[in-house]
């Protein structure tokens, strides 16, 4: 049997576009028992993803008289969406737990949504990395729904792992701030000696970006009690400038033409002149672009 006609009965609690978007259900589609069966099962997860966890869905059929239609009806109780009950974070928090559900941004009273215990998790396990807990690991257990309460209990399990602290040791050049966004530490969840190297890479990155092309970044790992330092050493190296900018083997391209399409330049009026590789690098596949349009095939 096809399906003739789709109607919608009860509260969709939701918005009724997104409900049917959800359902899939189309006019002239089989209305097998398979087929309405996968479209309750898809409406409930649905419900129980945006928070509505005592929803309940029926798709009932009706045979259209003379023919070979069915028309499908479908029957919603969204119900009342659930809310946040107790949380509770668990294990060795590092910070106090209050910190970490400010951090995570679940407090009680706040309507239930299934991402908001992944969200809740990543959250406070970023806030703990910020604080130099670089190791920390959060998951969240699976929700406790109280039926009677209709609240849903959320429990994360807290790994913080020690405390570190970062010191740059030479820095003058350039600000603490602009060296501490380049560390990898919080990102990667690891500080062994390959995310150092790594970490000092990216120092040296920052450096260069700024003309500081023969800049050097060494880390050193040790301890203040119960907190770890993570030492880089700097040797910043002076600031290099472009002193002078020639192109040779271009034939009757001038030079200024091509210094007209890179960002390379020497100082100038509005210009600082600063040299860096990676814009090197860059300048030369432009003005490789830039004669291969001309017809210089082979440039």
């Amino acid at each position: 049997p096809l399906i003739r006609r789709i109607s919608w009965e009860g509260e969709s609690g939701i918005d009724l576009a997104e409900v049917a978007a959800t359902a899939a259900l189309a006019l002239g589609e089989e209305a097998s028992p398979a087929r309405l069966a996968r479209a309750e099962r898809d409406l409930l997860t649905r419900y129980r993803r945006e928070g509505y966890l005592s929803a309940r869905v029926t798709i009932t059929t009706t045979p259209v008289a003379g023919s070979s239609e069915q028309d499908v009806t479908v029957h919603l109780e969204a119900g009342e969406p659930a809310r946040i009950g107790a949380v509770r974070f668990e294990g060795e928090t590092g910070l106090p737990a209050t910190d970490l559900a400010r951090a995570a941004k679940v407090r009680e009273g706040r309507p239930y949504r299934e991402v908001l215990g992944r969200e809740g998790a990543r959250a406070a396990e970023d806030f703990l990395r910020q604080e130099g807990y670089f190791e920390a690991r959060i998951t969240a257990e699976t929700p406790d729904w109280d039926r009677g309460t209709n609240q849903v209990n959320l429990t994360y399990q807290v790994a913080a792992g020690p405390r570190f602290r970062v010191e740059f040791e030479g820095r003058g050049a350039l600000p603490e701030a602009a060296l501490t966004s380049a560390l990898t530490f919080a990102t990667s969840g690891a500080t062994d000696r390959v995310e150092q190297e790594s970490s000092a890479h990216q120092i040296e990155a920052a450096y260069r970006e700024r003309g500081y092309h023969f800049a050097a970044v060494t880390p050193h790992e040790a301890r203040d009690g119960e907190i770890r330092v993570i030492r880089f050493a700097i040797d910043e190296g002076p600031r290099v400038t472009v002193e002078s900018l020639d192109f040779s083997g271009t034939g009757a391209i001038p030079g200024k033409q091509l210094a007209k399409q890179i960002e390379t330049s020497r100082p100038g009026l509005f210009r600082r002149g600063l040299f860096r590789q990676d814009l090197l690098d860059q300048d030369i596949q432009v003005v490789l672009a830039h004669l291969r349009s001309l017809g210089y095939a082979d440039a």
